[in-house]
């Protein structure tokens, strides 16, 4: 039976958060931990399927452990399998979709008894939890609290690779915050495929969940939320800001198109004048914050007029960064099927413009920083610079004599490095 394992996750931070599960798993049962790059008697590839280029890297990870090791057994896991099994089988000894992954073990077990495994893709409305991961040595933990998506945006497979909208129950939420505290992380990232609507059909909502692991983790230095949409940004959560800062002042909102048109063929649930209306009170009411977006290039149908609508909505939102994607036609979803798809050219195009625009929103939010004082969390120390972040999720970097890793140091912004702020630690 295989006693080394290497994992590769690709995707967005619940798969992160999954994959510190699948670790735990394994480790609990006699496995030792290898670099993917390394020789090992089993892989996991832990699949992502949003876009074509992140389909491609799974495959591609796995014919590489399989190239590595023809020996090992290879297995994919994820969103990718739920949605095109059939497709994978023939790169991996087994495949385990996006609602079985604590039965890995089992999978495991019937190879070793030469039980061949079909494809586990079952839908559940369980909510999949997967044993913490008490790994040292981290700064920041993501915690999953939410999974699935009912949406249904006309560009995304999420739904599809997800299921329906689930969420951790409050109580278990913040037992495991509280344990993950005792393990000495500092900062806390609440994850889901749509983290806004936790709590969705119970009486809890998210700011009840921040609110409950703020009071029942004293010890944590900043409590952040890894993404939420704009409808879902409500009054109680903008208060919860006021009350204690340690809720991180940053928010990821994401956006898609700046351009109406767009975002109706997108079926998003905003118009750009909601959008505005809305971000412009959050920074109202919540004070000083920073917000970021998601932003998709070549929608079908997207006009250059579109494209520069897009382009001036995002300065005027001034948001302190972009990610960017370029559109990935998916199996399933509306937009694959739309006319006026837009050529590769053009979103290469589009995509390099609002990369640049990145850029200069990252440089000009950074320049705000200067002679201003920060706590930062120092996530790394090497030749005597130390760096981390604020809590407006911006990189800061510093000299210091000393090893000041996992621990909260106020620092002077002295400088910007393109994108990087440097300063100086306060005495």
């Amino acid at each position: 039976m295989a006693n080394t394992f290497a994992l590769y996750t690709l995707g967005c931070k619940v798969n992160q958060a999954e994959s510190e599960g699948l670790r735990q798993l394994l480790k609990e049962n006699g496995y030792k931990e290898v670099s993917f790059s390394q020789c090992a008697d089993l892989y996991l590839v832990h699949t992502c399927a949003v876009t074509n280029t992140a389909a491609a890297k799974s495959r591609q990870k796995l014919h590489a452990a399989k190239k590595r090791n023809p020996k090992a057994l290879v297995g994919a896991i994820g969103c990718y399998v739920q949605i095109a099994a059939k497709q994978l089988e023939k790169d991996a000894d087994f495949c385990i979709g996006s609602y079985q992954k604590d039965q890995l073990l089992a999978v495991l077990n019937n190879l070793k008894n030469n039980r061949q495994s079909s494809p586990l893709i079952t839908e559940s409305p369980a909510f999949l939890q997967l044993p913490l991961y008490s790994g040292s040595g981290r700064t920041r933990r993501f915690l999953k609290v939410q999974d699935g998506c009912d949406q249904y945006c006309a560009y995304c497979v999420i739904p599809y690779a997800r299921g329906h909208e689930r969420s951790l129950d409050l109580k278990s939420c913040v037992k495991q915050a509280v344990l993950l505290e005792q393990q000495s992380i500092r900062e806390l990232v609440l994850t889901g495929i749509h983290t806004g609507r936790y709590g969705k059909g119970t009486k809890k909502t998210l700011a009840d969940l921040c609110a409950a692991i703020l009071e029942a983790c004293p010890k944590l230095l900043r409590l952040r939320i890894s993404s939420i949409e704009i409808t879902e940004v409500s009054d109680d959560l903008l208060r919860l800001f006021h009350q204690d800062s340690r809720l991180a002042r940053h928010l990821h909102i994401p956006l898609q198109s700046g351009y109406d048109a767009t975002l109706k063929r997108m079926r998003r649930p905003y118009t750009t004048a909601q959008y505005l209306e809305r971000l412009q009170e959050i920074r109202k009411e919540a004070g000083d914050i920073a917000v970021s977006t998601d932003v998709i290039a070549g929608f079908p149908g997207e006009s250059e007029a579109e494209f520069e609508g897009t382009m001036a909505f995002l300065e005027q939102c001034d948001f302190s960064f972009l990610h960017v994607f370029p559109y990935s036609p998916r199996d399933n979803t509306l937009a694959a099927s739309m006319a006026d798809q837009v050529s590769d050219a053009i979103k290469k195009q589009r995509v390099k413009k609002l990369l640049d625009l990145d850029h200069k929103l990252r440089f000009k939010h950074a320049e705000k920083m200067i002679a201003k004082s920060f706590e930062v969390l120092v996530e790394s120390w090497k030749s005597n610079l130390a760096k981390g972040y604020n809590s407006f999720y911006q990189p800061v970097e510093f000299y210091s004599d000393n090893d000041l890793r996992n621990q909260g140091v106020f620092v002077t912004i002295q400088s910007v490095n393109e994108t990087v702020l440097q300063g100086k630690k306060e005495d």
